[in-house]
């Protein structure tokens, strides 16, 4: 497992132990097969392209759950942010959005980002 300590790769376990009281260890450092004695050359092919595909999908679910969460993290940032402006500069809540939205695209940044800048600017500055 340490050599996917720095970019995760499919792993394949192969042993000749049929005590599995450490399958889930395995699972947990990262092994996507488990395969207990019997091995015959011809199945290795199709092992290999299994554990291949599980670690594909695995990969397509966790950049998933990063992009939601990541989503949300900027919509909670978003609606902070525009809560501070109407508060504070009197705007509605369509007119605060529209000011985040004109300084992203003015500075070229994402709106998520302009919206947490300006909440750390908040915060420093009472």
């Amino acid at each position: 497992v340490v050599a996917t300590r720095d970019a995760r790769r499919p792993i394949v376990l192969f042993t000749n132990d049929e005590d599995t009281t450490h399958v889930r260890d395995a699972v947990a450092a990262g092994v996507c097969a488990y395969i207990v004695a019997g091995l015959a050359p011809q199945r290795i092919r199709p092992i290999l392209d299994v554990a291949m595909a599980r670690f594909a999908h695995e990969q397509a679910l966790r950049t998933a759950l990063a992009d939601a969460q990541t989503e949300l993290q900027d919509r909670k940032a978003i609606d902070r942010a525009k809560g501070v402006l109407m508060q504070r500069q009197g705007l509605t809540e369509q007119a605060a959005y529209e000011k985040l939205r004109t300084t992203a695209m003015d500075k070229g940044l994402k709106l998520g980002e302009v919206a947490r800048r300006m909440l750390e600017m908040v915060d420093l500055l009472g």
